[in-house]
């Protein structure tokens, strides 16, 4: 067998096992995309690991109901949430409130200055099963008044974020294992990134922004901005909106962007799937 056939056949392989991975990380990204950061659980008995653990006892599972707890005034909110959603939203009032919490495992809340701390943690290791039935519906709701833009500064390992009809300031999440989801929010900045879950702006308005997802998509209608870069290593980008620089990479899965003003920087590239701007399709990598 000559040197250029043998290329060719392992050419062909590769590209085939490509293509096998890609469609099963798009599988997967629509899991977790569907799912939030119960899609998690999919996602381990997809590889087999979802039934490990002991059985929780009907004690283990006693949870807190809902609790708020009085706070001051704060301009920032930093700390990490192990399992659980994460609310933010408008209210009369500075507020902090958590339910479906393991008694042993509720959040501590504590204002540092001007600086609310979050602390969540899980005690001890479980199995995917035992994690729903004792964190189902787990959440902390932060609520502040209208006229207010708080500072963000949140890890979560196993949660997703909501942040809905809001003024913030500068903006840091990083979710191991859950979706991030905008609607309706005006930031100075954005710095967001999530593992294993999917990002979703709507009708959002920022100055800055730098945001990844390593496996999931990127989606941002009806946004405005100033400046962005927008990584996916596993899922697709769609952009709409009105901005003046955006640069895109895509390792697995296309890049589709549409904008209102013509004077916009763009610097899009798809390693293995197309782009498009303005509804034409432009190859896998377009600069303007």
């Amino acid at each position: 067998m000559t040197d250029e056939k043998k290329f060719t056949g392992w050419k062909k392989t590769y590209i085939g096992l490509l293509n096998a991975a890609t469609v099963i990380c798009i599988i997967l990204g629509l899991l977790i995309h569907v799912g939030g950061w119960i899609g998690g659980d999919i996602i381990k008995g997809f590889m087999g690991i979802g039934n490990v653990g002991r059985t929780v006892s009907s004690d283990e599972r006693s949870t807190t109901t809902s609790r708020e707890q009085a706070m001051g005034s704060f301009d920032k909110i930093e700390g990490t949430v192990a399992i659980g959603n994460v609310v933010f939203e408008y209210g009369d009032d500075y507020g902090v409130s958590y339910e479906n919490y393991p008694e042993t495992e509720a959040p501590s809340l504590k204002l540092s200055g001007s600086t609310l701390k979050i602390e969540q943690k899980a005690s001890n290791r479980w199995s995917v099963k035992d994690i729903k039935n004792r964190f189902s519906g787990a959440k902390v709701t932060v609520t502040v008044p209208k006229g207010t833009a708080i500072e963000v500064d949140l890890n979560l390992n196993m949660g997703a974020v909501e942040a809905e009809d809001i003024t913030l300031g500068k903006v840091k999440l990083d979710a191991d294992m859950g979706a991030i989801t905008m609607k309706n929010v005006t930031a100075r900045k954005l710095d967001l990134n999530a593992d294993m879950g999917a990002i979703t702006l709507e009708k959002t308005t920022f100055e800055d922004g730098n945001m990844k997802a390593a496996m999931g998509g990127i989606s941002l209608e009806d946004v405005t901005f100033d400046d962005c870069e927008l990584k996916a290593d596993m899922g697709g980008i769609t952009v709409q909106g009105s901005f003046s620089d955006l640069e895109a990479d895509c390792d697995m899965g296309g890049i589709d962007v549409q904008y209102d003003n013509n004077d916009c920087e763009l610097d899009l590239n798809a390693d293995m799937g197309g782009v498009t701007v303005n509804g034409e399709s432009v190859g896998r990598k377009y600069h303007k």
